[in-house]
């Protein structure tokens, strides 16, 4: 093998007469060989170069040829020789002739050993090396094997050519991640395999861990090959969401959309999916409508959000809302009798002609009307044969509609004439169109016109009464201001009563004497009861906290009468004037 040894045993035998030496070496046929790979060792492995033998003498040894590393398969001759030294001169010679095999050596190294990657879908790779190490160019068969063929693991080429003693080259090992892939850490094993030896395998082991992964996918809906009328009723569509996580998860629900498209989903619990297993599906239904002014494209969006990672996917439902012309509705028929109504009757009607104009589909054909409010007649609708049918490619039919219309709606019109609009509303799978046409209503008993004088002296009335409030509140506000003008003003205040007179003015307009006044009676039985001590006596301080304490009630105090004190009386008018009072009730 490359690298390795050839041990040869040889038996030397000195035929001469005379004792004898010989140089032991060698002779290569291919320059792969030079003498650097012989070597001689007697039989104890100690080496020899040269040997010397007495007649008749005979020895054994070992002739080492060394194989270089990478030698190219084939065999290979070697002459070993014993050179004679003189003054030997015989030389012997025999010839060898060393196989070398064909040695298959790939190794094949990843940059990395292991990975830890979730189940989201996206793709990782590893870049991984391939060395020929053999004596020969060889083609390699390349495959990867796991203990989980959910991870649907491979390798950038499925076959390679290498170049014998270190041809290289660089592949990828893909990992695509597939949704789903439970958790758990499983072995990918990148094998090559001779195609010269099929027998001859190399592998490398490489191990993936997929920890817990919650993905959720939402599906695109396209139902823009339909056109969707305009101010309908709701339609319910049926969207479906995946759990492609590998866990269970549940779902918040978002639905995102225009201000003339309204949306709504049914069977949710705050907003929320159940719990969904991994790889489950889940079909809300919802319910959608667009405003009567909606034209054109139309986009609802739904979005779902895993609860346990926060993760989101987001899915479109697209429509095309309005009319594309595969339906035609023509103006009402002469043969209406409803574009003006005069009187009540249920017998009213108006005729439509619808035309299909697409060249090959039939079309499911659906009628409604649509009127400008539901008060102004007391019904519309259409005829009951004519409300589903089928339209065929080209084929036109009449469309009926009934008008009802009774005494008090008449009556109670707004005006003496009135427009009213009633509008056919014509719906297919293919298409939806509308038409509008005018009828006019007459009410029976005309209101008057001209100048009403009722109204004109009530409205006068009005503005005369507002008129005289807006004046009775200007008098209010303005004497309100003056008397709050007038308490801002300083207050006079008096702190001394010297130069102060009383007068008092009697009965007959004369006004009293001083001396007749209760200030100037010095008399106790009068009938001031002698007051004068009392006027005489200087006013309490302004400040109640300074005033003088109460008289303490001394011996010279009259007793109290077990009554208490006379009402009205203090107990400084007690002290002074009591006694007089006792005697008085003694008499």
């Amino acid at each position: 093998m490359p690298g390795g040894k050839a041990n040869i045993t040889m038996d030397l035998k000195n035929t001469g007469n005379q004792y004898s030496s010989w140089s032991l070496g060698g002779v290569f046929q291919d320059p792969a060989l030079s003498p650097d790979n012989l070597k001689w060792y007697d039989l104890d492995g100690d080496e020899m170069s040269m040997v010397n033998m007495s007649p008749v003498e005979e020895i054994s040894l070992n002739a080492e040829v060394s194989i270089p590393e990478g030698m190219e398969p084939g065999t290979y001759q070697i002459t070993l020789l014993a050179n004679p030294r003189l003054p030997n001169t015989y030389q012997a010679a025999t010839n060898l002739f060393i196989e070398v095999p064909v040695f298959h050596d790939l190794a094949i190294a990843p940059v990395k050993n292991a990975m830890l990657a979730p189940a989201d879908g996206q793709l990782r790779t590893v870049q991984v090396f391939l060395f020929n190490y053999g004596n020969t160019e060889d083609t390699f068969d390349l495959r990867v094997d796991t203990d989980n063929w959910r991870l649907l693991a491979g390798i950038s080429a499925e076959e390679v050519t290498l170049e014998s003693n270190g041809g290289q080259i660089a592949l990828t090992l893909r990992l695509p991640m597939p949704q789903g892939v439970e958790n758990g850490s499983y072995r990918v094993s990148i094998i090559g395999t001779s195609q010269s030896n099929p027998s001859y395998q190399s592998v490398s082991n490489f191990y993936l861990t997929v920890p817990k992964t919650y993905m959720v996918e939402v599906e695109d809906r396209d139902l823009s090959q339909e056109v969707f009328a305009a101010g309908t009723d709701p339609r319910t569509l049926k969207w479906t969401i995946s759990n492609t996580g590998n866990e269970d998860d549940a779902f918040d629900i978002e639905l995102n959309f225009p201000s003339d498209v309204s949306a709504s989903v049914a069977g949710l619990t705050n907003g929320r999916t159940p719990y969904i297993a991994p790889g489950e599906n889940f079909s809300l239904s919802v319910s959608y409508s667009f405003d009567a002014d909606a034209d054109g494209p139309r986009i609802i969006k739904l979005k779902a959000t895993s609860v346990e990672s926060g993760n989101s996917a987001e899915g479109e439902a697209r429509f095309e809302v309005g009319t594309v012309g595969y339906l035609v509705v023509l103006p009402p028929s002469l043969l209406s009798n409803a574009a003006e109504i005069r009187e009540s009757g249920d017998d009213y009607f108006i005729m439509f002609s619808i035309r299909s104009a697409h060249p090959e589909l039939d079309q499911q054909i659906r009628a409604d009307v649509e009127l400008d409010n539901l008060w102004t007649v007391y019904d519309a609708r259409v005829e009951d044969d004519d409300r589903n049918f089928v339209l065929e490619a080209g084929e036109s039919r009449n469309v009926t509609i009934n008008i009802d219309v009774r005494d008090e709606n008449l009556e109670n019109l707004a005006a003496n004439v009135v427009d009213f609009n009633v509008s056919l509303v014509v719906i297919s799978d293919l298409d939806t169109t509308k038409r509008t046409t005018q009828i006019t209503l007459y009410k029976p008993d005309p209101i008057p016109e001209g100048t009403d004088v009722k109204e004109v002296g009530w409205l006068a009335a009005n503005f005369v009464l507002v008129a005289i409030g807006l004046a009775v509140m200007g008098v209010v506000l303005f004497s309100s201001f003056r008397v709050l003008q007038k308490a801002r003003a300083p207050l006079e205040e008096h702190t001394s009563l010297s130069d102060y007179t009383m007068t008092v003015e009697g009965w007959t307009g004369e006004k009293i004497g001083t001396d007749q006044l209760p200030s100037a009676d010095e008399v106790a039985n009068s009938m001031y009861g002698g007051s004068q001590d009392l006027f005489q006596q200087p006013p309490p301080p302004s400040n109640p906290m300074e005033q003088a304490p109460a008289p303490p009630v001394g011996p010279d105090v009259p007793p109290i009468p077990e009554s208490g004190l006379p009402e009205g009386w203090t107990m400084e008018q007690w002290q002074y004037y009591g006694q007089q009072w006792l005697d008085s009730q003694k008499e």
